[in-house]
């Protein structure tokens, strides 16, 4: 595993906990209220695992004919992935892709941790089987971009994380 990588990693979990950071000194209950329209803290943060969860089992069943299988990337995939980080990082708001059924609250916070641990552990896992000399290959197609490589989806998941801050930080301030 690279540098790079690896410190995209570390830098995926850094925003997790900033994630988590939000629900301090909040109850249950108040992490799963929502104004009337929007989405409760539970169900953003169910909406992050959904998208991870589901990046992850794009990437291992796309890859599982094996890496060389893959197409290499090319300019037009590396703009497309350049330019989704823009949008993320931008502050817009945005729907969630249809690809992702609505998440359904009521969790609590123990729950959604053990489940975000999990995923996280077979991102990892997974990531360290991938050879270094495919990480130019795209493995995963993301709704708005397109076919992305193993890099830019580091990127995306890190940038959709931390996307999600403005919105965990106006439900947090209705307490």
């Amino acid at each position: 595993m690279t540098k790079t990588i690896e410190t995209k990693l570390h830098n995926l979990e850094e925003a997790k906990q900033q994630a988590l950071q939000y629900f301090e000194g909040l109850s249950t209950e108040q992490m799963n209220s929502a104004p009337e329209g929007e989405w409760s803290m539970v169900q953003v943060i169910e909406h992050i695992l959904m998208s991870e969860g589901g990046t992850l089992g794009y990437m291992m069943k796309k890859s599982s004919s094996g890496f060389d299988a893959l197409d290499k990337e090319g300019d037009q995939e590396r703009y497309a992935a350049s330019a989704l980080v823009k949008r993320l990082d931008s502050g817009e708001r945005y729907k969630a892709p249809a690809v992702l059924p609505d998440p359904t609250g009521g969790a609590s916070l123990a729950e959604l941790n053990f489940k975000w641990d999990k995923i996280r552990e077979q991102l990892n896992a997974f990531i360290s089987t991938v050879p270094e000399e495919y990480y130019d290959r795209l493995i995963f197609k993301q709704p708005a971009a397109g076919m992305i490589t193993l890099d830019g989806t580091l990127d995306f998941l890190n940038s959709h994380l931390r996307h999600h801050f403005p919105q965990l930080e106006r439900l947090r301030s209705q307490f």
